[in-house]
């Protein structure tokens, strides 16, 4: 039997065939978003989960924008899938779900069954095998400190200005508090520890780069960070009186289990 490029993908990427949606149906070898969701996936088996969940990210953006609904609806899959590596099941099936729906909406079959079934898998998983611990989120001490290094021009500034930008960045971590959310593998295997994430926001508030400068030694721990700063963005426009055009933000996050 022979398959065409894009169920040779799914094959490659989810381990389930994918029929062909026209007779002779191809899609471009210089395709983009074809290209991105294939180096994820060596991302991902090279270990560079963070960077291969920013390549499935423009993978998406772009098939939505040239309208490929199955690669659209492959790298949701595969988001999921790192998701799922990781522990984070409600995210895993949060992007199950609306994978799901774009295998519904082209009425892909082969779609529709293997992710309704990994959907099923995680829920029963959950219900069997994660305890109901008690989670607290200790926020005071979880942002334990925030620091920025600003342009020369805000080293003299007045106390106005200090308020102002202490202010901006407590609305930083409030936002990026909301979207923490604590690994369930971390739970299960009753993991706790400290990460510190570096990020840089813009002067509209749109998030630049964001890295882990200190890892916490679990891998669930260090992309739940990573990825509650992402969840939170764009954060508040930076005020137009602190004269700042890039903010460095570098702050730690301690994950406990009672």
């Amino acid at each position: 039997m022979k398959y065409s490029f894009p169920q040779l993908i799914a094959i490659v990427l989810l381990g389930f065939p994918i029929p062909a949606t026209a007779a002779g149906a191809r899609l471009d070898e210089h395709d983009e978003a074809v290209r991105w969701l294939l180096q994820a996936r060596g991302m991902i088996r090279a270990g560079k989960h963070f960077e291969a969940m920013d390549k499935l990210g423009s993978s998406l953006t772009l098939a939505d924008q040239t309208e490929q609904r199955l690669t659209a609806a492959l790298a949701l899959a595969n988001m999921a899938e790192l998701y799922r590596l990781y522990g984070n099941t409600a995210k895993a099936v949060s992007f199950y779900r609306e994978a799901l729906e774009r295998y519904r909406a082209i009425g892909n079959q082969s779609g529709i069954e293997g992710t309704q079934k990994k959907i099923d898998e995680l829920i029963g998983s959950t219900d069997e095998t994660v305890p109901a611990a008690k989670r607290e989120k200790l926020i005071d001490q979880a942002i334990e400190r925030v620091r920025s290094r600003l342009q020369a021009r805000q080293e003299s500034q007045s106390d106005p200005l200090e308020a102002e930008y202490t202010a901006y960045l407590e609305s930083v971590k409030k936002a990026i508090v909301s979207f923490w959310t604590f690994p369930e593998l971390a739970i299960r295997n009753r993991k706790e520890g400290r990460v510190e994430v570096e990020f840089t926001i813009l002067q509209d508030g749109r998030l630049d780069t964001v890295r882990v400068v200190k890892t916490s030694e679990h891998a669930s721990v260090d992309l739940a960070a990573i990825d509650a700063v992402k969840t939170a963005a764009p954060f508040p426009k930076i005020p137009g009186q602190l004269g700042i055009k890039r903010l460095n933000v570098e702050f730690t996050l301690n994950y406990v289990i009672e």
